[in-house]
Order: structure tokens, then C-alpha cells, then sequence
């Protein structure tokens, strides 16, 4: 069903011709502006699952250590030695950060027997290189899940984004709203900075504090409590 009134949407506004993704940064863009209401109620009626933010106060130097350069030294060296790739130490850093985030909820989410999909970003933990390839974040992502869960799973799949495809697109998009949307409710909140607003962005933050019937919404934030790291969530009220 989310596949089909999505595609309809898109008919309806032009976004397929050309093809054009959801995204935060063009919430200006006149067909996604006049299509954003119609996919976010699409979102909230059609999709049975969890639509999840973490985010890290940059204050934060490494959460694998009490310092950075230690804490991420350790990290490049394990990587190292187990023949999982050659990696810079704010790669290494990213890299079991978003491990670990996503093998605590789909060891949280799902049982042995069942089929899993990683769709990542194109980006610095998903290069394939001289020193290391998406194989090496593969298998990085396995070893992490293995600390959560002993579940069996079918089908272990992970994949980069398929190009000028719908579906998959679409589901993307919304956890790059969600991501947009909580960095600048976080820049406003922790950090008092300034945030270009627009009327598209307080769509998706209030999108993001309703609730729904089958898609939850959740949101966790890092920050350093004194001389403690603390996990709180962001809690959004919409108006």
C-alpha cells in the first residue's frame, strides 16, 4: 500500500519525471513542497514499523573511550587485526557507532528466521577502496549483531541505494527528514544556535512529535552530563 500511494503521489506532482528524491535539504523544491503533507500521512497509515533517530552531542569525543584519541586508536587497531579493513579513526569512530545502533534495535525487533535488509548511505563507511570495501562494513556489522542476538536470520542483506528507485528511495527519505529535522530541533535546543527555518521543516517536526497508528517514532540524543554521558530522548510535542 505504501508503494502504491506513493507512487501515485509522485504521478500526481511530477517526481518521477524526472526522478527526484524526498529530501531534507529541498523541502523548497516546489513539487516536494506541494507532495511533503500527502507523503508524510502516506507514511504514518501505511508503514507497520520504527522510524529511528540517535544522535551524538559533538561534545562527545568517542563513545568507545574516555578519550578520543585512545578510545579511536583501539578501534582502528581491532579493525586491524581481525582483517576488517584499514580505517581513519573518525571513520572507524562512525562506523561502530551505526553498527551498533542498528544491530541493538533489529536484535530488539526481529527473530531467527526472519530476513533483514541494511540499506546505507553512499558514504565514507560504505567506500569500497585499496584498504577496504563495503565487505569489510559487512562483516564489522555481523560481528556487532552477534553481541545482541543469537537469532538466525534467512536472508542477511545489505545494499548502497538503488538508483531512481521509488520504493526504497522514499523509505530513505524519511529517515533523512527525521535526521534533519532532530539536528535542528538540537541546534535550537542545546546549542542556541540559529536554524534557517522554513514551513517544510516545521511540517516534518511536527510530523515527527504526532503519533501514529503503525509507525513508531523514536528519537535518542548522547550528551555529556557533567562528567557523564547520558542517552535521553527527544521528546517533540506538535502543535
Amino acid at each position: 500500500m505504501f508503494k502504491r500511494e506513493t507512487n501515485t503521489l509522485r504521478a500526481l506532482h511530477g517526481l518521477n519525471t524526472p526522478f527526484k528524491e524526498f529530501a531534507y535539504k529541498d523541502l523548497a523544491y516546489g513539487p516536494v513542497e506541494r507532495s511533503l503533507d500527502g507523503f508524510l500521512r502516506i507514511s504514518d497509515r501505511y508503514i507497520h514499523g520504527a522510524l529511528v533517530t540517535v544522535s551524538v552531542d559533538k561534545s562527545i569525543p568517542s563513545l568507545f573511550g574516555p578519550t578520543k584519541k585512545a578510545a579511536q586508536q583501539g578501534l582502528v587497531d581491532l579493525l586491524s587485526a581481525n582483517d576488517l579493513g584499514e580505517w581513519g579513526h573518525d571513520e572507524a569512530e562512525k562506523l561502530l557507532r551505526v553498527c551498533h545502533a542498528i544491530a541493538m534495535f533489529l536484535a530488539l525487533l526481529t527473530h531467527s528466521g526472519q530476513r533483514f535488509l541494511w540499506m546505507s548511505d553512499k558514504d565514507a563507511i560504505t567506500e569500497d577502496g585499496g584498504e577496504r570495501n563495503f565487505s569489510n562494513t559487512q562483516s564489522v556489522f555481523v560481528h556487532a549483531l552477534r553481541m545482541y542476538t543469537d537469532n538466525e536470520y534467512e536472508i542477511y542483506g545489505f545494499a548502497k541505494p538503488f538508483e531512481k528507485e521509488p520504493f526504497t528511495s522514499d523509505l530513505l527519505s524519511l529517515a533523512d527528514f527525521a535526521a534533519g529535522g532532530i539536528q535542528d530541533v538540537l541546534q535550537i535546543r542545546l546549542k542556541a544556535k540559529d536554524v534557517k527555518d522554513s514551513a517544510g521543516k516545521r511540517r516534518i517536526i511536527r510530523w515527527l512529535g504526532s503519533s501514529s497508528l503503525f509507525l513508531s517514532k523514536v528519537n535518542l540524543v548522547f550528551m555529556m552530563n557533567g562528567e557523564a554521558m547520558t542517552c535521553a530522548n527527544v521528546v517533540l510535542s506538535a502543535k
